[in-house]
């Protein structure tokens, strides 16, 4: 089986996310997901609940089932160029 990064296809998402993520997750490493969320479009809005204890299948995001907004993540909007390193 072949592994497939999130972060590959976070490019074609336009619909607005609600996501939740335990940091104690080790299947899906908050860092693979905070990946993808800087892969989105700059149009794609995204709420994040974090549960600082949660893993994989014990997260605890409070607020999340109850439409609570989500902390909005800031993202890069930069481009390749800006990115580059200047000697």
């Amino acid at each position: 089986m072949e592994y497939f990064d999130p972060a590959n296809f976070a490019h074609r998402i336009h619909s607005p996310l609600r996501l939740a993520l335990g940091l104690f997750d080790f299947c899906a490493p908050a860092e693979g997901i905070f990946t993808a969320i800087n892969a989105l479009p700059a149009d794609t809005k995204c709420e994040v609940f974090v549960d600082p204890f949660g893993g994989h299948f014990t997260l605890n995001a409070p607020g999340f089932d109850k439409g609570e907004p989500g902390v909005q993540i800031p993202r890069w909007y930069g481009t390749d160029e800006d990115n580059k390193v200047v000697k």
